[in-house]
């Protein structure tokens, strides 16, 4: 038998079937209005006529709009996750391995929800670390100062306090060697009351587990200028500490204060919050001895 134009497809359907298709190829398939057109053997602008008419908006001519994925792309999401998510591959590296132009990466990052990475002080993924076994072998077990261990690993000493506290390592007050067992501080900000108090107030989740930032918090928190303002004046954190709480990186942290018209304290020193911690410490420690 041989194939039917698309004049005698169209002639076999009704105008309501012909109104379906038109949507379901517009809006399910994300065909243009002149594919759509092309495929039903009509004219394009009766195409937009039918369009509008049964309420559908119409990307204006020569103008990009999101199309769904087709079913040749079945299975994608999970290979585009684990490049992207489990192998930190940039987009322009997965549209070479994929066989794709890297707007079409994008473009599907976006579809499956799929969080893009930031550069520099805004980024939460991406971020210069080191490995938790190189910390702990060096600044904790050897007692090298944050700085020597920096050195020795290529990095600066900020890096290297950042990452263990991250990891949940003990921080000696400093970054130096000392008798001082150092704070965990993960664990002393979720054994802090205030905190904890705030924290529930604003329905914050909380993670004890210690790990990269994006690992801890995959998806965080909206950040409002009110849980902000709690937990930088009421519980006096720094923006690192509202960071381990948050899953927000320190920049946005103080792009928010900013906003939010909040007067940033002086660089230097300890936050009202670490000298709180060390003075329940001190206290906690003194308290059996004078007994």
């Amino acid at each position: 038998m041989l194939p039917r134009s698309p004049g005698a497809r169209r002639a076999d359907r009704t105008a309501d079937e012909i109104v379906s298709e038109v949507v379901s190829l517009y809006v399910d398939d994300g065909l243009s209005t002149y594919r759509i057109g092309e495929q039903l053997g009509i004219d394009r602008q009766r195409v937009t006529r039918i369009l509008h008419r049964a309420g559908v908006p119409v990307a204006p001519r020569g103008k990009s709009r999101s199309r769904p994925l087709r079913v040749e792309d079945d299975g994608t999401e999970a290979e585009l996750r684990r490049l992207y998510l489990d192998d930190r591959l940039g987009t322009p590296a997965i549209g070479a391995l994929l066989g794709i132009p890297e707007r079409r990466v994008r473009d599907r990052l976006a579809r499956y929800g799929i969080d893009r990475r930031h550069k520099g002080g805004w980024d939460r993924t991406d971020r210069t670390t080191v490995e938790p076994g190189s910390i702990e072998d060096l600044y904790v077990k050897k007692e090298l100062p944050a700085e020597q261990v920096g050195s020795e690993l290529g990095v600066n000493r900020r890096i290297v306090l950042r990452a263990a506290h991250s990891y949940g390592l003990p921080v000696r007050e400093g970054g130096t060697p000392s008798a001082d067992r150092g704070i965990r501080l993960i664990e002393a900000l979720y054994d802090d009351p205030e905190v904890i108090s705030v924290l529930r107030s604003h329905h914050v989740p909380v993670v004890r587990r210690p790990g990269h930032l994006w690992q801890r918090f995959p998806n965080p928190i909206p950040l409002t200028a009110e849980l902000v303002a709690d937990l930088y004046i009421r519980c006096g954190l720094s923006s690192f500490q509202i960071e381990l709480v948050t899953g927000h990186p320190s920049m946005t942290i103080l792009h928010r204060l900013a906003n939010a018209g909040i007067d940033r304290r002086k660089r230097g020193g300890q936050s009202p919050f670490l000298r709180r911690w060390r003075q329940s410490e001190a206290s906690h420690h003194d308290g059996p001895a004078r007994r």
